[in-house]
């Protein structure tokens, strides 16, 4: 399943080390993640690939003590939706 998921840094000065630690290989990247950061990286908007939201949390507990998790909300490829919602509702050209 895949999630959007912003983050936010429990204390802007911790930017700085956070992005050290990340860099230096000391906090391994959230595996199955598409990642865009605000232009002073206190902010994360990611897309992650969780089993489930208890997985997710768990690939941010090595953050945890710079980030929190802001939104974590489950999302499908507009394709997916689209294609859920007209076998669900049908299609206006069957109608």
């Amino acid at each position: 399943m895949l999630y959007f998921v912003k983050s936010q840094c429990v204390d802007a000065s911790q930017a700085d080390a956070l992005t050290r630690k990340v860099v230096d290989g000391d906090i391994q990247k959230v595996r199955g993640n598409i990642v865009f950061l605000s232009t002073d990286g206190c902010t994360g908007y990611d897309i992650v690939e969780a089993d489930d939201e208890a997985d997710l949390r768990s690939k941010y507990a090595p953050y945890r003590q710079y980030l929190e998790l802001v939104e974590v909300s489950p999302i499908a490829p507009a394709h997916e939706f689209y294609e859920k919602w007209e076998n669900q509702r049908g299609s206006a050209a069957a109608a």
